[in-house]
C-alpha cells in the first residue's frame, strides 16, 4: 500500500498502563480549538494557560501507552519534510533578533510536535470528531440566533467582553456579519464550522453513519450558521473544498452517482441565486452574496481592495527574488502606503514569496504540496478497498477536505498565521501520519507472522 523507502526509526520503554489517554489528549486539543476566540481569549487570556493546555495534550500523547504495552516514538520521512520546513520558518522569524511573532513560533513549532507525537489508531479521532461536530452546530446557532435576535444577543454578551469588541460587534453587524461566538473575528467563528462541515460531509461515505436525514439537517444548519457569519471566501473556499471532497470520499463506482447529485444541487443554487437576486434581494440575509454578485457584475473589486496588496507582494518579490525582505516585513515597510489601515497581504503564496522568496517559498510550500498528494492517494486506497475500518475513510476523507481548504483560502486570506486554523490543519496531518505509521507496523507485523510460519 505504501511505498517501500518510507522509513521509521522507533525507541521503546516499557509502560504497563492499559488507559488510552490519547482520546482525551485529543479531546482537551479540540476544547482549547474550539474556545479560542471567546474563553481564552475574552475571559481566560493568559498566555502562560494557553501554552500550559497545550504542553498538557502534548505530554499525555508523548507519554501515552500502546497496544502492546509499551511506549515508542516513531520518525518517518514526513515528519522530517516538515521539520526542515518548520525550523526554516523559525530560523526566518529569528533572523533579525525579533521576538514580534511569538504567537505564530507557537504554532509551528507546537503543532509540529502534534504531527510528530500523534501517531493514533483512526478510533482515538472519533470522540474529538463527533466533539467538533458539536461545537460547529453550536456555533453556527448562535450565529443565526445573532441574526435574528441581534439586541438580545449583544445584551447578553456585552457586559462580558472589551468596548473595544462591542463597537466592532456593533460595526460588523452593521456590515451584515453576524459572527456569534466569534464576536469581534468572524474568521474564528467559520473556522469551528468550517470544520463541522466537513465532518459531516466526510461521514456521509460511511455504511453506518446513522439517518441521512439528520446528516442533511446538520449541513443546512452549519451552512445558514456560515453565510451569516459573512465571511465569503471561506463560502466560497467550503463549498469547493465540500464538492471535492464529497465526490473522492467514495470509490469509482460511486462517483457517477455523486456527479449527478452535484449538478442537481448546481441546478437548485443556480435557481435559489436567480429568486434572491430578483425577488429577495432586499432581506440582510443574503445581502453579503448579493454584494459580492452584483459587485462581479459590474466589474467592482470584490476583494475588498486586496488587489492592492496583491499588486504591492509581487513588487517587493520582483526586487528581491531570492531571499525576500524578510518574515513579516511587509506590513512594516507598506505601512501608511497602501491603505486606510495597514494589512498584510491576504494571499499566504503572495506574502511567502514577498518575505522569503522563491528559497523559502519552496522550503515552506514542498510539505504542503507533498501532504496533500499523499493525502489524496491513501484516500484513494482506502474509498476502492474493503481492508480497513470504516473510520479511516472518515478520518482521511476530512483530512482531505480540510487541506483542500486550507489551501484555496490561502489564496484569500491568511490562515498560515492563525493559531486556530493552522492547529486544525495540523490535527487533518495527524490523521494521515497516523495512517502511514500504523500500516507500515501493520504490514510489517503480518510480514513477520508469514515468516514465521514458513519457518515452522
Amino acid at each position: 500500500m505504501l511505498k517501500k523507502h518510507e522509513k521509521t526509526k522507533q525507541y521503546t520503554i516499557t509502560n504497563n498502563n492499559l488507559f488510552y489517554s490519547s482520546t482525551i489528549a485529543l479531546i482537551i486539543f479540540v476544547l482549547y480549538i474550539s474556545t479560542q476566540s471567546w474563553l481564552f481569549g475574552l475571559i481566560l487570556s493568559s498566555n502562560i494557560l494557553q501554552i500550559g493546555i497545550i504542553f498538557i495534550v502534548l505530554a499525555i500523547l508523548f507519554f501515552r501507552p500502546r497496544n502492546d504495552k509499551t511506549f515508542s516514538f516513531t520518525f518517518t520521512s514526513f515528519d522530517l519534510l516538515w521539520t526542515i520546513s518548520i525550523m526554516f520558518i523559525v530560523f526566518a522569524i529569528y533572523q533579525d533578533g525579533i521576538l514580534k511573532n511569538n504567537d505564530e513560533l507557537f504554532v509551528y513549532i507546537t503543532g509540529l510536535i502534534f504531527l510528530i507525537i500523534s501517531k493514533l489508531e483512526i478510533k482515538r479521532y472519533i470522540p474529538a470528531f463527533n466533539l467538533f461536530i458539536v461545537f460547529s452546530l453550536i456555533y453556527a446557532m448562535i450565529s443565526i440566533f445573532h441574526y435574528f435576535f441581534t439586541d438580545v444577543y449583544h445584551s447578553v454578551t456585552f457586559p462580558f467582553i472589551p468596548i473595544g469588541t462591542r463597537q466592532r460587534m456593533i460595526e460588523l453587524v452593521n456590515m451584515n456579519y453576524f459572527p456569534g461566538l466569534g464576536f469581534a473575528q468572524p474568521s474564528m467563528a467559520s473556522a469551528i464550522i468550517i470544520v463541522g462541515i466537513g465532518l459531516v460531509i466526510s461521514e456521509l461515505s460511511l455504511k453506518n453513519s446513522g439517518s441521512k436525514k439528520i446528516q442533511v439537517i446538520k449541513i443546512i444548519v452549519l451552512m445558514l450558521g456560515l453565510i451569516l457569519v459573512g465571511k465569503r471566501s471561506i463560502l466560497l473556499w467550503g463549498i469547493l473544498a465540500v464538492i471535492l471532497a464529497y465526490f473522492f470520499a467514495v470509490g469509482a463506482k460511486r462517483r457517477l452517482g455523486r456527479i449527478i447529485k452535484i449538478f442537481f444541487l448546481f441546478l437548485v443554487s443556480s435557481f435559489s441565486l436567480f429568486l434572491i437576486l430578483n425577488y429577495f434581494n432586499d432581506v440582510s440575509f443574503f445581502s453579503r452574496i448579493i454584494e459580492t454578485i452584483e459587485g462581479l457584475k459590474t466589474g467592482d473589486d470584490v476583494t475588498s481592495g486586496r488587489t492592492v496588496l496583491y499588486e504591492r507582494a509581487w513588487e517587493l518579490f520582483k526586487e528581491n527574488p531570492i531571499f525576500g525582505i524578510g518574515w513579516g516585513q511587509f506590513i512594516i515597510i507598506t505601512s501608511g502606503e497602501l491603505l486606510s489601515r495597514d494589512l498584510v497581504v491576504h494571499n499566504v503564496y503572495l506574502q511567502l514569496l514577498a518575505e522569503v522568496g522563491l528559497t523559502g517559498f519552496m522550503l515552506i510550500i514542498i510539505p504542503f504540496i507533498y501532504s496533500y498528494i499523499k493525502t489524496f492517494k491513501v484516500l484513494r486506497i482506502i474509498v476502492n478497498s474493503n481492508d480497513f475500518n470504516e473510520n479511516w475513510k472518515w478520518g482521511v476523507a476530512f483530512s482531505f477536505y480540510y487541506q483542500t481548504f486550507f489551501l484555496l483560502y490561502c489564496l484569500s486570506e491568511n490562515p498560515f498565521y492563525n493559531v486556530v486554523y493552522m492547529f486544525i490543519y495540523f490535527l487533518s496531518l495527524s490523521i494521515i501520519s497516523s495512517f502511514i505509521v500504523i500500516n507500515l507496523i501493520n504490514r510489517n507485523n503480518s510480514q513477520g507472522l508469514l515468516s514465521n510460519k514458513g519457518g515452522r
